[in-house]
Order: C-alpha cells, then sequence, then structure tokens
C-alpha cells in the first residue's frame, strides 16, 4: 500500500489536531485530499466500522490489539514513527490506593512494551 492508495480509502481518523498534523507531516499527506468519513477520540468507538469492513482507521500500533480480534490488522507504515507521550498531575496532589494501582499498571506496562 502506498500514501496515494490512503487518498482513495474511506478513513477514520483521530479526532485530536495535533495527531492528525503529525500522522500527515510523517506521511506527507494533504489532509484536504483524504477522504475522511469520521473521526474519533477512542479507537473502540470505531470499532463496529472497522468490524464491517467499510472503513480504514489510522492510528498507533498497539490499537488494534486492544480489540482482541484476529480478523483486525494493523499495517505500519514507513518510515517509522516514534513520538513520547508524559503522563503528568497536579503538584501535590493526594495519591489514592486507585491511584497508585494505575501507576504501578501504567509503569508495567511500559516496563513491557
Amino acid at each position: 500500500m502506498t500514501k496515494s492508495d490512503l487518498y482513495k480509502l474511506p478513513l477514520i481518523i483521530p479526532t485530536r489536531n495535533i495527531v492528525r498534523d503529525e500522522i500527515s507531516d510523517v506521511l506527507k499527506l494533504d489532509q484536504t485530499k483524504l477522504n475522511i468519513m469520521a473521526t474519533n477520540n477512542l479507537p473502540s468507538n470505531a470499532y463496529e466500522l472497522l468490524k464491517a469492513g467499510n472503513y480504514y482507521m489510522l492510528g498507533i500500533q498497539g490499537i488494534v490489539n486492544s480489540f482482541h480480534d484476529p480478523e483486525l490488522t494493523f499495517i505500519p507504515f514507513s518510515p517509522h514513527k516514534d513520538t513520547g507521550h508524559v503522563l503528568a498531575w497536579r503538584k501535590n496532589t493526594v495519591v489514592t490506593p486507585v491511584m497508585e494501582k494505575f501507576l504501578q499498571e501504567f509503569a508495567d506496562q511500559a516496563e513491557n512494551s
């Protein structure tokens, strides 16, 4: 698949402009020429559209794994692009047991990826 193929596909793309702009920049795409059928901020909201086979979603590696569906496939673009993320919260916040569990799960996932 080439980037020109993307212009022909009915796409579901991220709602956030910063993510769309990053994808467009890396792939050198003209967003105005894309066949954007929907936007989403939670990939799981697009699951039924993807499952029906009528749409294609631009997203990050690992998203398709969250669906646990062997019929959906992630196809990486080239060149490979890594980005960084941060987890932040307000100073002097009391860390509750639930928050502590979340942070531990997050740290465990980060170590295993």
